[in-house]
């Protein structure tokens, strides 16, 4: 053991670990999410592997699997990509033509193999000829093409869905993702700052050690990626990404209002933490869209802000009801439907201007 061998043995572990632990769970609960979560991380696993297995004085893949197929930076993009989609659609599945995304590793996977088959002398021949220097020039241009282009993806459908949440669900601070946000910002300076260490390996000729670096940064992504991914609140249902009709093309009654706001304070639906607007839709007998289109045009609000109005209503009648006096400010704001305390407080201070203890100490001094 040393500085260099522990943390990539134990993230590479780790990895192994969590990846199993998240397939395992995606299979027992059908989730396709956990599952491309738990590929992630063993891809992740196989990134370090070189290194985590060379500083431990494992030298057979330099050895017996000299010149054996083992890199995965061309998969990092893509899964990552489809967990997001999957994470954020619970009906989506994965497709034969979803292959496509694959090819380019897979070309990579072939050519090595190829080779690698040919046994220990053709690969050493390969490997100082010309073509396998042109190979991997491409190789290096194609992996950061990747990079940039799922990481775009991912960014651009992750800031969609943030839109989305918004108008579709009440707890729009839970299923925020926030996370899953800061681990592609991650991948985007770990593996960008792998590229620069390649270059200026590729000028310095670096050692081992020198190089080491950006394995370290993978070993932090890796265990953010385990630790907070696996304990991240598991939305039963979302449908972002669902075909809907424009809502700016619907059109409300003038008395949709009425029976809306009529419906909200007899049937308290808003008490359930995880309401979406579809559920609200079914309740209320309309279309999801015309609803969707009243609350932006005429309440001008969206759905997560319109059903937290209701709460925070709810939340000032029961705190001054005698017999809450002995519960906690925070237990009645649950009760009225929130989810979290961070939640909670977050939206009482964006419509009241100030925190719920603060409300109540001035209540109580009028």
């Amino acid at each position: 053991m040393s500085l260099y061998t522990t943390p990539l043995q134990f993230g590479y572990f780790l990895a192994r670990l969590f990846g199993l632990l998240f397939v395992v769970r995606g299979k027992k609960e059908e989730r396709l999410s956990d599952i491309l979560m738990g590929v992630l991380l063993f891809i992740l696993a196989l990134d370090i592997q070189d290194y985590t297995f060379g500083f431990a004085g494992i030298n057979v893949l330099w050895n017996e699997l000299n010149g054996f197929p083992r890199g995965v930076a061309l998969l990092v993009g893509p899964v990552l990509y489809f967990y997001l989609k999957a994470q954020l659609n619970s009906k989506f599945t994965l497709h034969w033509k979803d292959a496509i995304h694959l090819v380019p590793w897979l070309l990579q996977f072939v050519i090595l193999l190829v080779v690698f088959l040919q046994g220990k002398y053709a690969v050493q021949q390969f490997q100082m000829s010309k073509t396998s220097e042109l190979l991997g020039q491409l190789q290096n241009a194609v992996r950061i093409g990747s990079y940039i282009f799922y990481f775009y993806l991912s960014l651009k459908l992750y800031k969609a869905y943030r839109v989305w949440s918004l108008n579709h669900v009440s707890n729009a601070d839970v299923l925020s993702f926030k996370w899953y946000r800061n681990v592609i910002y991650g991948l985007i300076l770990g593996y960008f700052f792998k590229e620069g260490m390649n270059v200026v390996d590729g000028y310095l000729d670096l050692d081992f050690y020198q190089d080491w670096w950006w394995n370290l940064g993978l070993v932090a992504i890796i265990i953010y990626l385990s630790i907070y991914g696996y304990s991240q609140t598991q939305p039963k249902y979302i449908d972002f990404g669902e075909d809907e009709t424009d809502e700016n093309d619907m059109n409300v009654d003038g008395g949709f209002g009425e029976k809306l706001n009529t419906l909200m304070q007899m049937q308290k639906p808003f008490l359930i933490p995880d309401l979406t607007i579809n559920q609200l839709s079914k309740q209320f007998n309309v279309p999801i869209n015309e609803l969707s289109s009243y609350l932006n045009t005429v309440e001008k609000r969206n759905f997560n802000d319109y059903v937290n109005a209701y709460r925070i209503a709810e939340f000032k009648q029961e705190v001054n009801k005698p017999e809450n006096a002995h519960y906690t400010l925070l237990s009645i704001g649950l009760d009225c439907g929130f989810n979290s305390k961070s939640t909670f407080n977050r939206a009482f201070k964006k419509v009241e201007g100030k925190s719920p203890s603060q409300w109540k100490s001035e209540t109580i001094e009028l």
